[in-house]
């Protein structure tokens, strides 16, 4: 069970069964567990100063979840004068917002990290005048007789809007293996922000996933841990060989090859089958199956 503790030396004790919910994979037996789970997590976001509660009863727009797709429905809608609520379970940003580096999002020849690219949203939808609330998540919704959708939140609080989106959340795949379960968050992660490099500092480091996300980690890991090895399935390179691979890896990165059937090992670099661009790493190995 966890439980919270505050600078002031007060307590917040989580619920019982503590469940982190993934959409498309809540149990039936487990809805109530999950809503006590948000809730917990709704408290804990107000105790730490976070807007959780709503400043007015009815909007036009209701966004669930502020990734780059409910930043933008936000800012677009709020520019035109639409009065904007945007629920946010965790951080604007999303799963994007934890990248080091996005290359291919419109408008950034040059490429922009994922927090500097939702920091930058989330001030534009302020501006407008959309209103978000941080560490909330959504209990249920119903459409009422009047045509509006009345939406109910963590922490308590329902209101009603004109129109809703649906922009929850990209879920990790997780990894099909007997025992991991039992090890994530205790040296298994979902994942990998780039202040999270130095924590591993000469230490072995694997990676499961071969692309952009994969690369970027593997380029940071590299400067501090002893070896990251990276594991990826299917016989060829990782997603076709991105810009993370081709750029970042070649100016890090050795100089000789070696490669084996069934599985690559390198040594320097890797000759990219889709654009016989070389693919260095001197400090870390991918495993292909």
């Amino acid at each position: 069970m966890p439980v919270a503790l505050f600078a002031n030396g007060e307590t917040l004790d989580g619920p019982p069964t503590y469940v982190e919910p993934y959409p498309g994979q809540v149990r039936a037996s487990a809805v109530a567990d999950c809503i006590a789970s948000a809730s917990w997590l709704t408290e804990l976001a107000r105790r730490a100063g976070l807007p959780c509660h709503p400043q007015r009863e009815e909007y036009d727009l209701s966004v669930l979840g502020a990734g780059p797709a409910g930043l933008t429905a936000a800012v677009y809608a709020a520019s035109e004068g639409l009065n904007v609520l945007v629920a946010e379970r965790m951080a604007p940003g999303g799963q994007a917002g934890t990248s080091s580096r996005i290359e291919n999002y419109p408008g950034f020849a040059d490429g922009i990290s994922g927090c500097e690219l939702a920091e930058n949203a989330y001030r534009q939808g302020l501006r407008f005048g959309a209103e978000f609330l941080i560490g909330v998540n959504l209990v249920g919704s119903r459409a009422r007789d009047d045509g509006l959708i009345e939406v109910e939140l963590t922490g308590g609080a329902t209101v009603s809007a004109r129109s809703g989106i649906i922009a929850s959340v990209v879920r990790y795949r997780r990894l099909d293996a007997p025992g991991v379960e039992a090890l994530v968050g205790s040296g298994v992660y979902y994942g990998a922000a780039p202040g999270e490099a130095d924590e591993y500092r000469d230490a072995s480091v694997a990676i499961i996933g071969g692309a952009n996300s994969a690369g970027q980690a593997a380029l940071h890991f590299a400067g501090t841990a002893a070896r990251v090895t990276m594991l990826i399935r299917g016989g060829r390179s990782p997603a076709g060989c991105p810009n993370i691979w081709s750029g970042g890896l070649r100016q890090m990165l050795g100089s000789a090859s070696a490669r084996t059937p069934g599985s690559f090992a390198l040594a320097g670099h890797l000759t990219c089958p889709r654009s016989r661009s070389p693919v260095p790493a001197a400090t870390s190995t991918a495993c292909f199956s």
